[in-house]
């Protein structure tokens, strides 16, 4: 474990200095360096961790948050330009990502950014699913977003303009259809007419409320249960 966070160390010098292509120079030339840094990828990624056994939740958990920010940036760097860092699918950086976000990195949303702007593997997602991968900045992520949001806004409205222009063709059809449930005695629609919008204080021809008509339906209902069941007693 010591080599690996002497690794990481080393790596996180040359983050911190943004020195990328000396990044790719040690990995591409010190072989000892490569497979350190595979061997910490196996570590900290948990995606095949059932089949690998790799996994150290041990050594995952006790990474600093400068540590993790360096790895996420390595790991984002090299996949798809250095073979052995190419993950797809697996790529362990929506699970570092995760970590950060529990640990609650005050540079979270800096970091995204920058992610966002420097992945060659649309799989590297800051958060955890590929959602709007066509994003190149946290900002125009954001917007995508904001766009879903309007989008379903506006088709829920539409839902709502043609329910209230169906309802104009003609208003008082719900009205009408309860007043005939009523004349039916029918009790199983009375309450779906009546969640569409009936005033139901409205009062009938015969001076009645609508609610009156509807709760002695109902209770004359009831003792016909009770009689039927226990034969009037």
């Amino acid at each position: 474990m010591n080599t690996s966070k002497n690794i990481i160390n080393k790596l996180t010098l040359l983050v911190i200095q943004e020195c990328y292509e000396e990044i790719f120079h040690l990995i591409n030339s010190d072989e000892d360096t490569r497979n350190s840094l595979l061997e910490i990828e196996k570590l900290v990624n948990v995606n095949y961790a059932h089949t690998t056994k790799t996994f150290n939740q041990e050594f995952f958990l006790a990474l600093n948050e400068t540590e993790i920010d360096t790895l996420i940036k390595i790991f984002t760097l090299l996949d798809g330009w250095v073979h052995e860092f190419t993950f797809d699918s697996q790529t362990p950086v929506p699970i570092l990502f995760n970590r950060l976000q529990d640990l609650k990195y005050s540079h979270f949303n800096k970091l995204v950014d920058w992610v966002f702007k420097k992945r060659a593997n649309k799989h590297i997602f800051p958060f955890g699913w590929d959602r709007h991968d066509e994003a190149k900045s946290l900002k125009e992520y954001e917007l995508f977003i904001e766009k879903d949001k309007l989008k379903s806004e506006i088709y829920r409205l539409q839902n709502t303009l043609r329910s209230v222009e169906k309802k104009l063709l003609n208003p008082n059809k719900v009205t009408n259809d309860l007043k005939e449930a009523i004349k039916r005695n029918d009790v199983r629609s009375l309450d779906r007419l009546i969640r569409k919008g009936v005033d139901i204080h409205a009062k009938d021809s015969d001076g009645k409320t609508l609610k009156e008509k509807v709760d002695e339906i109902k209770n004359n209902n009831t003792i016909g249960f009770i009689e039927r069941k226990y034969g009037g007693k």
